[in-house]
């Protein structure tokens, strides 16, 4: 397949429209290879994950966070972004990336990780105002209402992380948002619409005086919430994309964040990037 039809289909299906205006989504390095055949699909890169793409023979690579996000005003190895965009460029790899238009998508981000913790979408958090079916965050109401120690076992569990959280005087717990990534803009939209529980990460201490008692925040980490997002894509992709594309899942821990004392969280981690099987 062409680069350019190739492009064309993964804004079809992620319009940039939807992304945050600030994003740096898009085709960031381009090739002289005029077939695709092999995509590498990565929550984001690092030495390691160029490497495994090579050895896969990947024509390109499609990241989640974005690789180049600030204008560069020079490539030189004396710094990550420097020197994998080298990396890349030297092996004649493309790389594209889809970040918050893949967390608006309908079976996006906050989707997967709710469906993963065995709940049903049933509104987003906040609707895109420019293109009918996306939005961002989810929300959910469980018919059974669950206790907080129930949700933070499943959580931790399916996470593979300690959890930070804040309690309420509430026993049950029936509406849940969920929003994968940095969520603390949307506390507010959380509140408004009655959330006994908004899951996110990147909290800051403040945010969690700020919601005073009116609904629990439980943040799991930035890279935990994040880490099914490469599985997902390629669920959405295949029936897009057909037999033309082979789609490959990296199986590198990007995680840049380690946990003391050492709980083989990261191990865990590991461990499901090896062995998950879709």
């Amino acid at each position: 397949m062409e680069l350019s039809k190739l492009v064309d289909i993964f804004e079809l299906e992620f319009p940039p429209k939807t992304a945050w205006s600030d994003d740096s989504i898009g085709l960031q390095i381009s090739s002289s290879k005029s077939r695709i055949k092999n995509v590498y699909l990565t929550l984001e890169l690092n030495e390691d994950s160029i490497s495994e793409a090579l050895s896969c023979s990947s024509d390109i690579i499609v990241t989640f966070h974005p690789l180049i996000f600030k204008p560069l005003s020079s490539v030189t190895s004396d710094n990550r972004v420097g020197k994998l965009v080298s990396k890349l460029i030297k092996n004649d790899i493309a790389l594209y990336a889809i970040h918050t238009n893949f967390d608006s998508h309908p079976l996006g981000t906050s989707y997967e990780l709710c469906k993963r913790l065995g709940f049903e979408k049933k509104e987003f958090l906040k609707s895109d105002d420019s293109v009918d079916g996306y939005g961002m965050g989810v929300i959910t109401e469980l018919e059974n209402p669950i206790s907080i120690n129930d949700l933070l076992d499943n959580l931790s569990s399916i996470c593979k992380s300690p959890l930070r959280y804040n309690n309420i005087p509430k026993d049950k717990l029936t509406k849940i948002g969920i929003l994968g990534g940095s969520g603390s803009n949307y506390i507010q939209e959380a509140l408004k619409k009655n959330c006994d529980v908004f899951i996110t990460a990147d909290i800051k201490y403040h945010d969690f005086h700020s919601v005073d008692e009116n609904m629990v925040i439980i943040d799991p980490g930035h890279y935990e919430m994040e880490q099914f997002v490469p599985f997902a894509m390629k669920n959405i992709l295949k029936n897009k994309l057909g037999d033309d594309i082979n789609l490959i899942t990296g199986t590198v821990l990007t995680n840049p964040v380690n946990y003391y004392p050492n709980f083989d969280y990261n191990k865990m981690q590991k461990n499901y990037l090896n062995n998950y099987k879709g």
